[in-house]
C-alpha cells in the first residue's frame, strides 16, 4: 500500500494545472486540464493533495520494522510539517493579489508580458515557494527522508523489485508536479512572452518547456549541492523561510490596502 499513497498523490495534483490554452471548437470550450479549471477547488487541490503524499513514506518506514526506515519516516513529516507552512503563506499571497485561486485566473492576471509574471512581482515569495519544494519533494539537498550517508537508505530501505520502484517513480512524479506548480504560478503558465493570444501548440509548448527547465534545475541541484545537516534543515525552515514568508505576505498586502 505505501507505494501507491506515495504515488498516486504525485499523479493527482496534476489534474487541475492547465497545460494550454483553452480553445473552442465546434461551439464546445476545450480546457487542456484533466479536471475542469472552474470546479471551485483551484490550485487548493494540489496543493492539499500533495501534503497527503508523506503518509506514502510514513506507511512505507513503519511497515518495514526497521529502525532506520522509521528515523526516514519521522524526518519526512517533521520536514513535511517545517515548509508547509512557509509555502502555504507564499501561495496564499498569490491568491490574495490575484483575487482567486483557479488556476486560469492566475495564469491569465500575468499576462503575456514578462514583468508582470509572479517571479518579478513576487521574488521572495518564488524564493521561498521554491526552496520548500525541494524539501516536499525530498530532493536533495533535502532528502533526509532518505540520506543514503547516515540512516542507510530511509524509509524504502526494505523494499525491492516493484516496490522500490514505484516508490522511485513517485518521487518522480513529485518532481514533475512541483515543475508544472512553479511554471504555473510564478512564469505565466502556458503564456507565451510578448505573444498576446498564442495558438494551442504554442502554448502547450510554452508550458512543457518551463515545466521541463525547472525539472532540470531540479536535477542540477541534485548533483551540486551536498546533503544539509539535519538541525540546518529545521534552522531553515522555521527561522529563515517562515518570517520571509510572512514578511512577503504583509508587504503585499499592505501595497493592496494602498490601492497598487
Amino acid at each position: 500500500m505505501a507505494p501507491f499513497l506515495a504515488f498516486v498523490p504525485a499523479l493527482m495534483g496534476f489534474a487541475v494545472i492547465p497545460f494550454g490554452r483553452s480553445f473552442t471548437s465546434g461551439g464546445h470550450t476545450y480546457h487542456l486540464a484533466l479536471l475542469d479549471p472552474g470546479n471551485g477547488m483551484g490550485m487548493l487541490y494540489p496543493l492539499a493533495i500533495g501534503g497527503m503524499a508523506v503518509y506514502g513514506v510514513l506507511v512505507a518506514a513503519w511497515s518495514s520494522n526497521n529502525k532506520w526506515s522509521i528515523l526516514g519516516g519521522m524526518r519526512a513529516s517533521a520536514a513535511m510539517v517545517s515548509y508547509e507552512i512557509g509555502m502555504s503563506l507564499a501561495v496564499i499571497t498569490i491568491f490574495m493579489t490575484t483575487g482567486g485561486y483557479d488556476p486560469s485566473e492566475i495564469i491569465t492576471a500575468q499576462s503575456h508580458l514578462p514583468w508582470a509574471w509572479n517571479i518579478v512581482r513576487q521574488p521572495l515569495g518564488f524564493i521561498v515557494f521554491f526552496t520548500c519544494m525541494f524539501a516536499e519533494t525530498n530532493r536533495l539537498p533535502f532528502d533526509f527522508a532518505e540520506g543514503e550517508s547516515e540512516i542507510v537508505a530511509g524509509f524504502n530501505t526494505e523494499y525491492g523489485s516493484m516496490k522500490f520502484s514505484l516508490l522511485a517513480l513517485a518521487e518522480y512524479s513529485h518532481l514533475m508536479t512541483a515543475s508544472a506548480l512553479i511554471a504555473t504560478m510564478y512564469f505565466g503558465g502556458w503564456q507565451v512572452p510578448f505573444v498576446r493570444e498564442p495558438g494551442v501548440l504554442l502554448s502547450v509548448a510554452a508550458f512543457l518547456g518551463k515545466m521541463l527547465f525547472f525539472a532540470w534545475v531540479f536535477v542540477w541541484i541534485r548533483w551540486t549541492l551536498p546533503r544539509f545537516r539535519y538541525d540546518q534543515l529545521m534552522h531553515l525552515g522555521w527561522k529563515v523561510m517562515l518570517p520571509i514568508s510572512m514578511a512577503n505576505l504583509v508587504f503585499h498586502a499592505w501595497r493592496m490596502s494602498q490601492g497598487h
